[in-house]
């Protein structure tokens, strides 16, 4: 083949799947994450540091890649079709997109909680872990809290020490990031495409170390998957390349710390490379990433409640056995692992729902504006 042509392209449903399975994997690494290394920490201390070098275990990594997905996913269905009304749809939807699996969530663990089933705090003190895995659930819950938390404070007044589930940190810049690229795509439709105002508004989120900087990124690789040229077979090549040096960069020990502008760049990064390699796609089209990115919200939400019940339990369970370290870490891993993914194929009819309800509140929202099919978000 020449060396100029073009690397085999993927179509507009294939860009959306590509997506989806990136985001799918990434909340396999945030399982992952919150899995492992607390538990290879118990059974060597330090371990579990050295294991986060690896980016498929690097959740906080995964956490900005899934802000950079969803910049890409709310602004390419306008980068396609040019519809402003795409626009307000997604805006009206967003809401109880969002809120109505994080009530289920939640719920489920109010249940839990208020029956004694967290077993968290005890195995935190266990193994160590007192300002993480101990932390959690150690309130006192009531029904009106559960409301008032899944329908508002979690976008509006986060509080770590007095949340339903520690995963959901995420949605205050969640709500951020989309209102700024709902904002940002209206300015595109008015002005058309500005370079400059990306640029500006890019130094000033990197200024001020937001992670909204990795919803910008996002927006800016939707650009470039629906405008970009061609990608050459060269070109493809060397952005395997950029991924594969991210990847050995944080397996050599580069930290990419806690720094929201640092892990909005690098998260931008391996998405765009991801984009942008006829080699790497089709790891993330495939069936399996196909069925991670089905199921990547509801893991996302599930694990931490399960990792404090089910988990937790069956782990102070087998430490009061005779049974080695080795097995227990085993076990409790492989429990917490099949527990998380059996639970969130339950929760799939959830997020059907969310979807569907959400559509259709934004249409009646909307009916009296002309009718169109806006994008997914």
């Amino acid at each position: 083949m020449d060396r100029t042509t073009p690397a085999r392209t993927t179509t507009p449903e294939q860009r959306l799947l590509l997506l989806d399975g990136i985001r799918g994997y990434a909340s396999i690494s945030v399982l992952l994450y919150h899995t492992l290394p607390w538990l290879l920490d118990w059974l060597s201390p330090g371990t579990g540091k050295i294991l986060s070098r690896f980016v498929v275990f690097d959740g906080m990594l995964a956490v900005y890649i899934f802000f950079v997905i969803s910049g890409c996913s709310l602004s390419i269905g306008f980068m396609r079709s040019g519809n402003p009304l795409g626009i307000a749809h997604l805006a009206v939807r967003r809401l109880p997109r969002l809120c109505i699996p994080i009530f289920v969530s939640c719920l489920a663990a109010y249940a839990l909680t208020v029956n004694g089933f967290m077993h968290n705090a005890q195995v935190g003190a266990l193994v160590n872990s007192p300002d993480w895995l101990g932390s959690f659930y150690r309130f006192a819950p009531s029904f009106s809290d559960l409301i008032r938390f899944s329908f508002g404070g979690v976008f509006f007044a986060y509080d770590p020490t007095h949340t339903f589930n520690p995963v959901l940190w995420t949605m205050p810049p969640e709500l951020g990031g989309s209102a700024m690229i709902f904002a940002l795509l209206v300015f595109r439709w008015f002005f058309g495409r500005l370079n400059s105002a990306y640029l500006l508004v890019g130094m000033v989120l990197l200024a001020l170390r937001s992670p909204l900087l990795a919803f910008l990124l996002g927006m800016v690789i939707s650009e470039e998957i629906v405008f970009g040229a061609d990608t050459t077979i060269w070109r493809s090549r060397l952005f395997t390349l950029g991924f594969l040096a991210i990847v050995i960069a944080r397996l050599a020990g580069v930290s990419v710390s806690f720094d929201s502008a640092v892990l909005s760049l690098v998260a931008g990064a391996l998405v765009f490379c991801i984009t942008r390699s006829g080699h790497l796609r089709p790891f993330f089209l495939s069936s399996t990433a196909k069925l991670a990115g089905r199921l990547s919200f509801p893991l996302y939400l599930v694990h931490i409640p399960l990792l404090s019940s089910v988990s937790s339990y069956a782990f102070l369970q087998l430490v009061q056995q005779d049974i080695s370290k080795p097995i227990i870490v085993v076990a409790t891993a492989v429990l917490q692992i099949t527990c998380s993914f059996t639970a969130a194929f339950a929760f799939l009819p959830v997020e059907e729902f969310a979807k569907q309800f959400s559509r259709r509140f934004s249409g009646l929202m909307l009916k009296h504006t002309q009718r169109s099919e806006p994008e997914k978000g």
